[in-house]
C-alpha cells in the first residue's frame, strides 16, 4: 500500500519508468485487481521494449510489432531463456483477460507480483548492474542467468502451460483432498495426488 517501501525500488536509479509500473502494480493489489493485472503486463512489455533497446534489435514490421511476437523474437535470438519467457508468457496472457474480459484475481496478481519481481531482478542483473545482489541466486554470464523460481511460481507456470494445450487447472479448487477424481473425456490437472512415494511417507504429487 501507500507509505510502505516497494520491492521495485532498486529499479529507481537506471529504469525509473519501470520502478513507477511496479508500485503503482502493487498499490493496485489493494485496491483494484484488474488494473494490477494490467499494469503488471505493461512492466512485462516495457522490460521487452527496453530488451529490443539495449540489445540494438530493429523493430518487427508493423504488422508483426505485437508483444508476443516480440517475445518470440527475443527468444529465437537466444536473449530470453526458459523461465523468464514464462514469466513473460503469464503476466501478457493475465493482462489480456483483464483487458478483454475483465478478469481479476487476488491469488494470481499476488502470484504474479512475485513473478513479476523474479523478472525485474534478472532483469537489472543482465542490463542494469551486473554486481546487483539480492536474495535470489545468482549465476555467471550475461544471457545465461539462471533464477530459481520458487514452488508457487513453477506450479503457475505449469499450470499455464496446460492451459495452452486445453486441460482444466485450479490448483486451489482441483485437488485431491477435494474429493477431486478424474473424469471420463476430461482433461483435468489435479494437485496433490497422494504418490507412493519412497522419500516421504505421504508424499504427493502436483
Amino acid at each position: 500500500m501507500v507509505g510502505l517501501s516497494s520491492k521495485f525500488s532498486f529499479l529507481a536509479d537506471k529504469f525509473p519508468t519501470l520502478e513507477k509500473i511496479g508500485i503503482l502494480a502493487e498499490n493496485y493489489l489493494y485496491t483494484d485487481l484488474n488494473s494490477c493485472l494490467y499494469k503488471m503486463g505493461s512492466f512485462a512489455e516495457t522490460i521487452v521494449n527496453y530488451m529490443y533497446e539495449l540489445n540494438g534489435l530493429p523493430q518487427l514490421l508493423h504488422e508483426e510489432n505485437s508483444f508476443a511476437n516480440k517475445i518470440k523474437k527475443l527468444r529465437y535470438e537466444g536473449i530470453l531463456n526458459r523461465e523468464m519467457d514464462d514469466i513473460l508468457y503469464a503476466l501478457r496472457k493475465k493482462r489480456n483477460l483483464a483487458v478483454h474480459e475483465e478478469y481479476d484475481s487476488s491469488e494470481d496478481c499476488k502470484t504474479l507480483l512475485q513473478m513479476m519481481h523474479t523478472l525485474s531482478i534478472w532483469f537489472m542483473q543482465i542490463y542494469g548492474n551486473h554486481s546487483y545482489k539480492s536474495e535470489l541466486k545468482k549465476h555467471a554470464g550475461r544471457v545465461s542467468h539462471n533464477i530459481n523460481l520458487s514452488e508457487k511460481e513453477t506450479r503457475f507456470i505449469i499450470d499455464e502451460q496446460l492451459r495452452r494445450v486445453g486441460w482444466g487447472v485450479d490448483s486451489e479448487n482441483l485437488k485431491y483432498d477435494k474429493c477431486t477424481r478424474p473424469q471420463m473425456g476430461k482433461n483435468m490437472a489435479i494437485a496433490e495426488w497422494p504418490t507412493d512415494s519412497v522419500v516421504c511417507k505421504f508424499g504427493k504429487a502436483d
